[in-house]
């Protein structure tokens, strides 16, 4: 097992829970092949979930989750289960484990697994000591819960791990869907527009730009990249025109200035809401943009941690951006890392970064939490082309989520 260059996000996440003690940061180091989480006699070892990346035969690239036992008591151990339920959200499939005792904490995982409709497998740790009764194997069984014995000291049970982790994982998780080669045809290009100006990294491309261009190597496409005024110039020098342009949201409205009106057109953010959440969705959350008032109050969330720039996208150009396209005085709150409102209820829309260092299964459960509450998410690259009245243009590729927005607005409008 190697570690491997896809990006985090994409992999699927696997998480390993289960009470103190039960074996959870064992298994993760049996799955590892070394020693990286802490293991003790003493209860309680682990405390904010450790996440390591790592190639499992058959699998490929994978994140397990190592949380602390969901049994922790006192103050302490009680913000310790607080963040192990949170991992749930992000997860694909979860490994509950179990010394052979079962018992009310384990029922109350299944529960909570049955509820978000979260895959999982018993893993019956431990099993050179002492194997769970033959009877209670039989009535998990008997509710369709997958089992596998394993013994971290006798090295035995991990290949049977690794066939029930594949045979259990959703189809999506084990292969993502494509960014956008699944667009282009067979034989057309695609043209990349990446501005290279204050906010952008010094010596590398933003995470979305490289995913991008990886999806089209990956689709057998011809691509290319320039800055958005070399645009003319490199329309002017390709003897066929790209099928796409794929560019930066703060600087569409300039690409759209200078692109053939013809010429198909989105950005990076939009794609990575089609590939990380509901681009339909997100279409038609933008258009609660075009109802705001006065008082109405919108919560940006962003994933990655940085320090906020003079000209920081999120909590600088978003809120401006906002406030003159509406004219209203807004209460703009704002969500930073993986911290995200308990209560939505309260805001009119979240817009949400591109969620890059997320994975989809994370996305959407914000996506679903919103939704029960009535409330709309957009995103970054939806919310931008809306804001800078272009929005048409760069769902015209998409005609559902076209659609969506437009039926939206249509609600919106008649609102206000």
């Amino acid at each position: 097992m190697q570690m491997q260059p896809q990006p985090k996000a994409m992999s699927p996440h696997i998480g390993i829970y289960g009470r103190r003690n039960a074996g959870k940061s064992s298994l993760l180091n049996f799955l590892l092949g070394y020693e990286l989480a802490l293991v003790s006699a003493i209860a309680g070892t682990t405390a904010d979930p450790v996440e390591k990346t790592l190639e499992v035969p058959r699998l490929g690239p994978v994140v397990f989750v190592d949380t602390a036992g969901y049994d922790d008591e006192g103050e302490l151990g009680e913000l310790r289960v607080q963040k192990t339920l949170a991992s749930l959200k992000q997860v694909n499939l979860a490994l509950l484990v179990s010394e052979g005792g079962w018992g009310e904490p384990e029922e109350e995982m299944v529960k909570l697994c049955d509820e978000k409709k979260l895959r999982l497998i018993v893993v019956w740790n431990k099993s050179d000591l002492a194997r769970p009764p033959a009877c209670l194997q039989e009535k998990l069984a008997g509710r369709g819960l997958p089992q596998v014995l394993v013994s971290t000291v006798n090295n035995t049970g991990l290949d049977d791990l690794v066939l029930a982790m594949l045979q259990i994982l959703p189809e999506e998780a084990l292969a993502p869907p494509p960014m956008l080669s699944d667009l282009i045809p067979a034989g057309e290009s695609c043209l990349f527009v990446a501005p290279i100006d204050s906010s952008a990294p010094k010596g590398r491309l933003i995470a979305p730009q490289v995913q991008a261009m990886r999806d089209c190597l990956d689709g057998h496409l011809v691509s290319h990249i320039v800055q958005p005024q070399e645009i003319p110039a490199a329309l002017e020098v390709l003897k066929k025109r790209p099928y796409l342009l794929v560019c930066d949201s703060q600087a569409v409205d300039e690409c759209v200035r200078l692109a053939p009106p013809d010429l198909s057109l989105t950005t990076y953010s939009i794609l990575m809401a089609r590939i990380k959440g509901d681009l339909p969705f997100m279409s038609a959350g933008a258009a609660t943009i075009l109802g705001l008032k006065d008082g109405d109050a919108v919560c940006i969330s962003e994933v990655c941690a940085h320090h906020a720039q003079p000209d920081d996208i999120g909590r600088v150009k978003i809120p401006n951006w906002l406030k003159k396209f509406t004219g209203a005085d807004l209460k703009i709150s704002f969500a930073q890392g993986r911290d995200y409102p308990a209560d939505l209820s309260r805001y009119k829309l979240v817009i949400h970064c591109g969620g890059c260092m997320i994975n989809r299964q994370l996305m959407l459960t914000r996506l679903a939490e919103a939704g029960r509450k009535g409330v709309p998410v957009t995103n970054y690259g939806v919310a931008i082309s809306l804001l800078h009245g272009v929005l048409e243009r760069s769902l015209q590729i998409f005609p559902a989520a076209l659609e969506a927005y437009r039926k939206a607005a249509i609600e919106a409008l008649a609102r206000k």
